[in-house]
């Protein structure tokens, strides 16, 4: 009989150890879900602090496509000046050659002129097309580098 009462107050013992065992698991269910929570929102932050490296960078690399697409187009209007400087040497010396010889003049001065202009315009648009694909490039390399390496 006494062993019996004995294993009725030990298992009493048990289950109020095991209550309390119960309510403060409850306890560190809350604190897990806390943590949890705040590593959610830590991991937000951290994502939009990413977030937001990665656009400032894209916005870096925009101004310098705008900065060389300026530079390029300034270099495009230098050049197309000077080619339109040299059609018009080209026209003062038809001019003076059609002066003195008219007609043996007149269709060396017009192929000088179609070359010098051909050639200009050729020269502008392997350029403008050189730079164009290699900013491109550049940039989409560097941005996809940059955003893989943030994602």
């Amino acid at each position: 009989m006494e062993l019996q009462e004995e294993i009725v107050v030990r298992s009493d013992k048990t289950l109020s150890q095991d209550q309390e065992w119960a309510s403060g698991g409850e306890e560190l269910a809350q604190l897990i879900n806390l943590i949890n929570a705040r590593t959610s929102l830590a991991d937000w932050r951290c994502y939009c602090y990413h977030h937001h490296q990665v656009l400032a960078v894209m916005l870096v690399y925009v101004v310098v496509v705008v900065v060389v697409v300026v530079v390029v187009v300034v270099v495009v209007v230098v050049v197309v000046v000077v080619a339109v400087l040299l059609v018009v040497a080209v026209e003062a010396e038809v001019a003076a050659a059609a002066v003195v010889i008219v007609v043996v003049a007149s269709p060396a001065v017009v192929v000088k002129v179609v070359v010098v202009v051909v050639a200009v315009v050729v020269v502008v648009v392997v350029v403008v097309v050189v730079v164009v694909v290699v900013v491109v490039v550049v940039v989409v390399v560097v941005v996809v580098v940059k955003v893989g390496a943030h994602v």
